[in-house]
C-alpha cells in the first residue's frame, strides 16, 4: 500500500505573507477613512456647535440693545466649545440692536492621523449658523384676553419692565383711554371663532399682527376657558396680544384690531366674583370690576413657537417700515 506524503505547506505560508504585504496599503487607506474621516465628523459637529452658541450669544446681546463686541463674543463662545485651534469670524457687515440678524463661521485645520499614509495630512473645515432677533408678529396666546395699547401705557408709562400693578378690566368706556370706539379697555377674546382658534378645543389661541379678534360678549370669561386655565400660568410668563382700534360700537360682537404683544407675569386675578386664583390683593381696590395683576415685563425668549420680524426703532412705522411694535418682548432664533 502506498503511503500518503505530507503536503509542504511553506510555500503556502510565504504567499500568504505577500498578500497581506500588498493588501497593507489599502488596509490603511481604509483604516485612514474610518478613523480620520470620523475625526473630522466629530471636529465640524463641535465647530456647528460653537457657531450656533457664538451666533445666539450675539443675537441675545443685541435683543437686550447692547450687542457688546460681536467678534470678541465669538471668539469667547468658539474658544469655550471647540477649544484653541478654531477661529469665529462674524459675516455680517454691520450688527446692531435694529439689523436683526447676525451670521457667524468658525473654521479649524483638521489634523489626520492615518492619511498621510496616502498622503493627506489635514483638511480645513468650517461651518457656519445664522441667528435673527426681533419683536413678535404672531403665534399661540393662553389667555383669552386682549389690552388696548393706551391701557398699556398708562401702566407701563410706555416702559417695561414696570412694578406689580392692578390691571381693571372695565365693561364700560375707560376715562382713562377716551376716544375707544368700543367700551373699555380690553375684550375677552372668542377663541372658537374661525382663524383663531388653534383647533385644539382648549383656551389657546393663535393671532397675529393685524388681525382682528372677535370678542366673547358678556361678563363671564370666554367659552371654552375655565379657572384652571388661568391656575396653570400663574406666576408664569404669558404674552397678551395688544389692541390700537376696534370697529364696534359695543362690546357685544366688536373686533379688536391686534397692535403687538407684550410679555406679562400673571400673579393673579379676580372675574367677576366668580373666578379668582392666585395674589389679587391690588385688584380689591377696583372691584367688582374683573381684574389682573402681575407685571408686565421685558422678555429674550428662545421659543420658536412665535414668528417675529426686526423692532421698531423710535419713529418707525410697523407697516411702512417692515417691522414690529416694541413693546418690551424680543425672541430670539436660529434661521441656518
Amino acid at each position: 500500500m502506498q503511503r500518503m506524503s505530507r503536503r509542504d505547506t511553506g510555500a503556502e505560508r510565504g504567499a500568504v505573507a505577500v498578500i497581506v504585504a500588498l493588501l497593507m496599503v489599502p488596509l490603511l487607506g481604509f483604516a485612514a477613512i474610518a478613523i480620520d474621516v470620523a475625526a473630522m465628523w466629530s471636529a465640524r459637529q463641535r465647530l456647528q456647535t460653537s457657531a450656533d452658541s457664538s451666533a445666539l450669544a450675539i443675537a441675545q446681546d443685541c435683543a437686550h440693545n447692547n450687542c457688546a463686541d460681536p467678534a470678541t463674543t465669538a471668539a469667547a463662545m468658539t474658544n469655550a466649545n471647540f477649544g484653541t485651534g478654531a477661529t469665529a469670524t462674524v459675516l455680517t457687515p454691520s450688527v446692531a440692536p435694529s439689523t436683526g440678524q447676525v451670521k457667524v463661521r468658525t473654521a479649524a485645520v483638521s489634523h489626520h492621523l492615518f492619511a498621510p499614509v496616502i498622503g493627506f495630512d489635514a483638511a480645513n473645515i468650517s461651518a457656519s449658523a445664522t441667528a435673527t432677533w426681533g419683536a413678535p408678529t404672531g403665534g399661540p396666546a393662553v389667555l383669552p384676553l386682549t389690552i388696548s395699547i393706551c391701557q398699556f401705557k398708562n401702566v407701563t408709562s410706555g416702559d417695561v419692565p414696570a412694578g406689580a400693578q392692578a390691571i381693571p378690566l372695565p365693561k364700560s368706556r375707560d376715562s382713562n383711554c377716551p376716544g375707544w370706539s368700543a367700551p373699555g379697555g380690553f375684550g375677552w377674546v372668542d377663541v372658537d371663532e374661525d382663524g383663531i382658534g388653534d383647533g385644539g378645543g382648549d383656551c389657546t389661541y393663535v393671532s397675529e399682527i393685524g388681525q382682528e379678534l372677535s370678542s366673547d360678549p358678556g361678563k363671564s370669561i370666554s367659552n371654552g376657558c375655565s379657572t384652571a386655565d388661568f391656575d396653570k400660568v400663574l406666576g408664569k410668563t404669558v404674552l397678551l396680544p395688544i389692541f390700537d382700534k376696534t370697529n364696534g360700537e359695543t362690546g357685544t360682537n366688536a373686533a379688536y384690531h391686534v397692535y403687538g404683544y407684550a410679555a406679562f407675569v400673571l400673579a393673579g386675578y379676580d372675574f367677576n366674583g366668580n373666578h379668582d386664583g392666585g395674589d389679587y390683593s391690588l385688584c380689591r381696590a377696583f372691584q367688582p370690576q374683573d381684574c389682573l395683576q402681575g407685571t408686565f415685563a421685558k422678555l429674550v425668549d428662545l421659543d420658536d413657537a412665535f414668528d417675529y420680524k426686526p423692532a421698531c426703532a423710535p419713529g418707525e412705522d410697523p407697516v411702512t417700515d417692515d417691522c414690529a411694535p416694541n413693546l418690551g418682548t424680543t425672541f430670539v432664533g436660529l434661521t441656518g
